[in-house]
């Protein structure tokens, strides 16, 4: 069971110091195995926010020349979440500039995937890859849509 936490404002900055202390166990700096899912206990909080459980799962990778932070958020207890609460967490985490977003599919939940590539000094920059999507906007936050057939989770 994950631990529920009291607040966002709590969660946020544990979950980011927490992602920059694995950063050395995390692909790709760390070859993909056991103990890298091992570790996802400690990537994963269940919060409650505006009245909705999620579950939010954040990530920071170290591809060498690029950082990549990654936040999944979902519902514990229903198939969708409002987007005004998927962008609020987005930007709770990673910030208003250099947003992409990507939706998905397990397990009859929609997954929201958030990612913001940045420079060694946390600064966003442009994707570091080609994708297939969309520039949008939503609530004043510009963000970059990612077409879902274009992702592969391993």
């Amino acid at each position: 069971m994950l631990k529920k936490e009291k607040s966002l404002d709590e969660v946020v900055p544990n979950m980011k110091s927490l992602g920059n202390m694995l950063l050395p166990y995390t692909y790709p700096r760390s070859l993909y195995s056991i103990m890298d899912t091992d570790l996802d206990i400690f990537r994963e909080r269940e919060l409650y926010v505006d009245g909705y459980s999620v579950i939010i799962y954040y990530q920071k990778s170290d591809y060498g020349y690029y950082l990549l932070e990654t936040l999944q958020v979902y519902n514990k207890v229903g198939p969708f979440l409002p987007f005004s609460i998927v962008l609020k967490l987005g930007t709770k985490f990673l910030g208003n500039g250099g947003l992409s977003l990507v939706e998905l599919f397990r397990s009859d939940r929609k997954i929201y995937c958030w990612s913001l590539a940045t420079d060694d000094y946390g600064k966003p920059i442009d994707l570091p890859y080609e994708a297939d999507g969309e520039n949008c906007s939503y609530e004043g936050i510009s963000y970059f849509y990612i077409n879902p057939s274009y992702v592969n989770f391993y």
